[in-house]
């Protein structure tokens, strides 16, 4: 008898799905809140989990005010004054912005960022740009007053009369900012430098801890171009604009997508060369990143007596260019329900239970780029 319960066990145990293809990288206790610019978890406008890192970093004198997570850093615009600190807590400034104005963080890189500082009336008013080096030092400032105009809409192109200023009341920061001038043009501003330059275009794309791109319409041709400053990043001639209009623009995880009517086509952020797009969300998907697809799958437990009609929740790791029901070449398998917080081509970051946790994907898995 004592053999057959033991076969019984071993049986569960064995047919019981489980967490594989992953190893553990960090675990962390959670804090409520949502995911920013696809680097930190932010909770109560103040704190902010590194996805990365597992580092905690809190701002504990600072209430109120907007928070932004940018170039390695949690940022926070409050009345009269600008807090940033590291992610990975190795530095921290206060800046106390002149009196009257509010500042509105605009781009950061380098560990600079830059802000304008507004009459109290906001968008529409007339700011005085700044540049504030690692140390919260001003580095640079406008010699005149600006006019910052109203944000597009989180995650689509700017428009005339449109600026990089973030819409939403957390998020990331482009590393470079860009206004629409009167007469037509884009005035795009270094944050490290105060060096500015006038560029052909009426319409951008500022991403998150990346760069504003442009497109435009050159002797009939589609140029489109990516800058985080004086320079551009790269630059591409795509050839005639299809209906002769430009594309509307969108960050889509490492590439931009433009849009006309009856077509897209994908460019790669870091290099402008041509990608895939990425096609419509299949069943039970969560995200997509370097060939990998995530999706959701709750697991009814039929194998283990003492738990049967349990259910486990799992997120389940696929090639993106193979079948979406194939088996799993990575699986996170837990009683508590999960939630996907990152996923990037090396590891995956999910909230499980009271705890945040970061599994690497193993070598030997197929998916891995070398």
């Amino acid at each position: 008898m004592g053999v057959l319960v033991a076969a019984v066990a071993v049986t569960a145990y064995v047919l019981t799905p489980r967490t594989e293809g992953v190893s553990g990288d960090w675990s962390a206790r959670s804090v409520g809140g949502t995911v920013v610019a696809g680097r930190a978890l932010l909770a109560g406008g103040n704190t902010a989990l590194d996805l990365r890192t597992g580092t905690r970093v809190t701002l504990g004198s600072v209430s109120g005010g907007t928070p932004y997570v940018a170039d390695e850093r949690l940022v926070i615009a409050g009345p009269g004054r600008l807090d940033s600190v590291r992610l990975d807590a190795s530095a921290r400034w206060t800046w106390r912005a002149p009196a009257g104005t509010t500042p509105v963080p605009l781009a950061a890189s380098s560990g600079t960022t830059m802000v304008a500082t507004c009459p109290p009336t906001g968008a529409g008013a007339r700011c005085r740009l700044v540049g504030l080096d690692a140390k919260g030092h001003e580095a640079w400032q406008s010699t005149g007053a600006v006019l910052i105009h109203k944000a597009p809409a989180a995650g689509s192109s700017g428009s005339p009369g449109a600026s990089s200023a973030p819409a939403s009341p957390a998020g990331g920061l482009p590393r470079a900012h860009a206004d629409p001038v009167d007469g037509g043009g884009l005035l795009v501003t270094d944050p490290v430098t105060g060096r500015q330059v006038l560029l052909p275009g009426s319409t951008f794309l500022a991403v998150p801890d990346g760069p504003v791109v442009v497109p435009v319409v050159q002797d009939g041709q589609c140029v489109v171009s990516a800058t985080t400053g004086a320079e551009p990043v790269w630059t591409r001639v795509l050839g005639p604009c299809p209906g002769g209009r430009l594309p509307r623009l969108f960050d889509t995880a490492g590439s931009v997508r433009l849009d006309w009517p009856g077509t897209s086509r994908a460019l790669d952020l870091a290099t402008g060369k041509d990608t895939a797009a990425t096609p419509p969300p299949g069943r039970g998907e969560l995200a997509r990143a370097s060939g990998l697809v995530a999706t959701h799958r709750d697991l009814p437990v039929r194998t283990d007596p003492l738990h049967w009609g349990d259910t486990l929740h799992a997120i389940e790791l696929r090639t993106a260019r193979g079948d979406p029901d194939a088996d799993p070449v990575a699986r996170i398998v837990s009683s508590h329900p999960l939630d996907l917080l990152l996923l990037e081509p090396r590891a995956v970051v999910v909230r499980d239970g009271d705890q945040v946790v970061r599994y690497t994907l193993d070598r030997t898995s197929a998916t891995l780029e070398p």
